[in-house]
Parts: C-alpha cells; sequence; structure tokens
C-alpha cells in the first residue's frame, strides 16, 4: 500500500511551527489493516481523546483546532484545549454548518430514511399478500 503524509503548508502550521517535507512510503500490510493500522507502520503518531494529533511530532502541541470553514487557507480560529472534546463549540451554543443552513443532522436524516424505507416494504408486503389471496 503507498502511503503519502503531506503536512500542509506554513501558512497552516500551528505558531512557531514549520511543516515537514511531503514523505511517501509502501507498506506490505493485511488487507484487513485500517489506516491508521498502515500510517503506524511508516511514522509514531501522536493521538488524545480519538484524534490523530500529530505524525513524527508535527505539529507538536496543538490537537483539533478548531478552524472556520469559510476562511481560505485554514487559518485557526482557536485552539481546542486537549481535554475538551471538538464538539465543545457545538455545546457552547454555536451552530453547525449543517444546522445553520438547515439540512439537519446525519442521524435525522438516517431515521427519516429507515422510515420510508420500513414504510415502502409494509406496503410491498400488502401488495403481494392482496395478490396471493387474490389468485
Amino acid at each position: 500500500m503507498a502511503v503519502v503524509i503531506d503536512s500542509g503548508t506554513p501558512q497552516e502550521a500551528p505558531p512557531g511551527e514549520a511543516p515537514p517535507a511531503a514523505r511517501t512510503a509502501c507498506v506490505v500490510t493485511d488487507s484487513a489493516a485500517t489506516g491508521y493500522q498502515v500510517l503506524l507502520e511508516v511514522a509514531s503518531v501522536r493521538t488524545d481523546a480519538g484524534f490523530v494529533c500529530g505524525i513524527d511530532g508535527y505539529p507538536s502541541s496543538e490537537c483539533a483546532p478548531l478552524v472556520d470553514a469559510g476562511q481560505e487557507g485554514g487559518e485557526p480560529a482557536d485552539a481546542v484545549d486537549n481535554e475538551a472534546p471538538a464538539v465543545s463549540a457545538v455545546s457552547a451554543g454555536t451552530e453547525s454548518t449543517a444546522e445553520a443552513s438547515g439540512i439537519g443532522t446525519p442521524l435525522a436524516t438516517a431515521v427519516a430514511l429507515s422510515l420510508l424505507a420500513l414504510a415502502g416494504f409494509g406496503i410491498w408486503r400488502r401488495r403481494r399478500s392482496l395478490r396471493g389471496s387474490v389468485t
């Protein structure tokens, strides 16, 4: 499997840090290996609360900074405390992009699609049983 590690541009780097050059590697691994397992074969990985926070020491300390989705270049808006989950901004009262645009949450969409599928299945079964009783 081919692995490419691209740490981004200097403009995207945390203050006082510079991203390392992009690098590539090849890994021979089990076909069921996850991306995380493959990455561990070629680099040291720093994690926190389920996030991959750093690869081979870059960035050295921050993890999951909040960024403004409309910003060019991905400049961090605020850094998230390493002890706090990334969803803390949502619980603090800011709306997510999906909620602000009226799209809804993925869970609500999944529930709605499941209900539609269940209703369709019920109609199909009813029609099938009615056809069986006619003949």
